[in-house]
């Protein structure tokens, strides 16, 4: 079952926006993690596809950073390995000027179910989602009568919740349309969370991701030329930053009390869903 407030909503997309919508209305989700070579020849189909010239014609790479939570019993990593997998994070946006924690971010709880998706989000300065997230009941009006703020105020209040992973990369849009969305992803890192906003002290790395991360997102039915676009990518349907971010940390964790598996303190490079899949056979306690 997809999030409440979903139902009946419709709105212009664009994950990165002067005020995101509260509701992302794209339905359903590809991830690919393709070579170089691979992405130029995705990028040149992109290029040469109907697709109106703004709609291609977008700015530069930004760098994004997500700080993931869980409970102490991981309901959130463990949604993973079922049919429907949730995700509750904090995104920031670099914007054209550094503004640290006057600089809105989103709230955001994720839900997928192969490639359907659904998302809701709440847009607010990064003090006042702390806030929130910690608890506090006297948030302004605009942001509780936000269609998503219910969806979010239910998941914050289920149980105590802390920040468990955090995330960089970044991110360069190839196509946006109100029914489309591709992206790429590039020197995706995970790493410990230490803090929210600027001054950033999150240094302590513990893994690096794939070296591309390629994600179509559209509603209804994805259109034949991008699908045939996609047909010789490597297609990566179990890949979650989430899930394999989460389980660098636990390995990482285990490598420092057990020194002995020095070899865990190695960076994930070219992470692949196999490999997740590989390690968690390997280490099933983590």
């Amino acid at each position: 079952m997809m999030l409440d407030a979903t139902a009946g909503h419709r709105g212009p997309g664009g994950e990165v926006e002067d005020k995101p919508p509260d509701v992302d209305h794209l339905q359903h989700e590809r991830r690919f993690l393709p070579t170089g070579a691979e992405l130029q020849a995705f990028i040149k189909a992109v290029e040469a596809g109907p697709l109106p010239a703004d709609a291609k014609a977008l700015p530069p790479a930004t760098t994004t950073w997500t700080t993931y939570f869980d409970t102490e019993d991981w309901i959130y990593l463990h949604s993973c390995d079922g049919p429907t997998a949730q995700r509750l994070r904090v995104r920031e946006y670099e914007g054209p000027r550094d503004e640290g924690l006057a600089t809105p971010c989103c709230l955001e709880l994720k839900q997928t179910t192969g490639t359907s998706r659904s998302k809701v989000r709440l847009t607010a300065p990064i003090s006042t989602l702390a806030r929130l997230i910690g608890g506090a009941h006297d948030v302004d009006e605009q942001l509780a009568g936000s269609v998503a703020f219910p969806t979010i105020r239910r998941a914050l209040e289920q149980r105590h919740l802390a920040p468990c992973l955090g995330t960089s990369y970044r991110r360069r849009c190839l196509a946006s349309t109100p029914e489309l969305r591709v992206t790429v992803d590039e020197d995706l890192t995970f790493f410990h969370p230490v803090t929210f906003g600027l001054p950033r002290e999150n240094d302590n790395v513990v893994a690096l991701g794939p070296s591309l991360v390629l994600e179509v997102k559209y509603a209804g039915a994805l259109p034949v030329w991008l699908s045939r676009a996609c047909e010789s990518l490597k297609e990566a349907p179990g890949f979650s930053k989430f899930r394999v971010g989460m389980l660098a940390v636990r390995m990482s964790s285990v490598a420092v009390s057990q020194p002995n598996r020095a070899t865990l303190r190695e960076p994930l490079r070219n992470t692949s869903d196999s490999l997740a899949r590989s390690a968690a056979r390997q280490w099933p306690s983590l």
